[in-house]
């Protein structure tokens, strides 16, 4: 069974409904692979995304992530 963990993190404290976008200056998209006895750490330097936060109703909140695994 593979597992695919997303996570953001955010320095500003509050998140505001409002349209956000990821900036690959500050981002770090990586990857962790288990291999025999092993781990395989990886990361990807193309990668572009945005999401949309909706504080009074959660559930319509969107996002879209994009990676370029060549």
């Amino acid at each position: 069974m593979k597992k695919i963990i997303f996570l953001l993190v955010f320095n500003s404290g509050i998140l505001l409904a409002a349209d956000y976008s990821i900036d690959p200056t500050h981002t770090r998209v990586g990857f962790i692979v288990r291999h025999i006895v092993s781990k395989v750490h990886g990361e990807f330097k193309e990668f572009d995304g945005s999401f949309s936060f909706d504080a009074k109703k959660p559930e319509n909140s969107k996002g879209k992530f994009t990676v370029k695994a060549s």
